[in-house]
């Protein structure tokens, strides 16, 4: 690794390389989560994973931990060498530009999370989510090259559940009122994780945090957003197909998302979100992260 970027280095042992005067202690990982990128911290200098998500890449940053993603990134910092760059990748992916989750992609993993002991047949996820069985067979098959699905087509956890997390990004924007139509709005967020048992603490002012069915009607709610701090925030899902999941339960008057929604959307916050996770566990679900 070092040497294919212009740094003398040699083995001094199978698990110790010696580099511009440094050696680190190197740890191999496939896909390690969060936790176990911290616990590594303990042990090694070099982390070398066969994917890295950025919340994991946030936990080694931190301890001052170098990493190789084997998708085609390295990152080392130490007194009189910094490396942060792109390099060919090594893994075997079927996406060269870094093996993320399209739209298509984000909707077969979601939909495998929430229900991960399900075996799904091509044309049956197909028909599930409104896609063609070519494109879907396409995506599970990138999926399995990536270690993140099963032959079977069932997730493998927690690793495809951070790989959701890295590729979940909905655009929270300030609303005017709260919506109406509760059957076409998911709460999610701290309230529903709150309400569906994380150990999360909230405050009585904390803002709804809303799942809207479309773009027209977020965009009708948010056009004359309120002075002062926002009490309804929406979004719509990154996943279309995870609108059609939901909790049995309701809060405020409105249906809860499901936990897999709710877990992505807590796993965004990288400090206070992942303490959550780490120690919650939904009743009557499995947990996949």
């Amino acid at each position: 690794m070092f040497k294919g970027l212009g740094v003398d280095a040699s083995a001094v042992d199978p698990a110790t390389v010696a580099a511009a005067g440094h050696r680190f202690r190197v740890a191999a990982a496939a896909h390690p989560t969060p936790a176990e990128a911290e616990e590594l911290t303990k042990s090694a200098d070099l982390v070398v994973a066969d994917r890295l998500s950025a919340a994991a890449r946030e936990r080694l940053d931190h301890a001052g931990v170098g990493w190789l993603d084997r998708r085609g990134h390295v990152r080392v910092v130490v007194p009189g060498l910094i490396i942060d760059t792109e390099v060919p990748p090594t893994a075997r992916t079927a996406d060269r530009r870094g093996g993320g989750l399209g739209d298509t992609g984000l909707d077969v993993a979601v939909t495998l999370l929430a229900d991960p002991p399900h075996s799904w047949g091509v044309n049956e996820l197909a028909r599930h989510l409104g896609r063609s069985p070519g494109r879907v067979s396409e995506v599970l098959g990138s999926l399995r090259e990536q270690g993140l699905v099963t032959p079977t087509a069932t997730p493998i956890v927690p690793e495809l559940f951070w790989a959701a997390a890295d590729a979940w990004r909905p655009r929270w924007m300030p609303l005017a009122a709260a919506p109406t139509d509760t059957d076409q709005t998911r709460l999610s967020g701290s309230r529903a994780a709150a309400a569906l048992g994380a150990g999360i603490v909230i405050t009585g002012d904390w803002p709804l945090e809303l799942y809207l069915a479309d773009k027209w009607s977020l965009r009708t709610l948010a056009s004359a957003p309120p002075s002062g701090r926002a009490r309804v925030l929406g979004a719509t899902l990154p996943a279309q197909a995870a609108f059609g999941l939901r909790s049995p339960r309701r809060r405020s008057g409105y249906p809860l998302a499901h936990p897999v929604v709710v877990a992505l959307d807590l796993a965004q916050d990288r400090a206070r979100g992942h303490e959550v996770l780490e120690s919650w566990h939904p009743d009557g679900f499995t947990r996949v992260w």
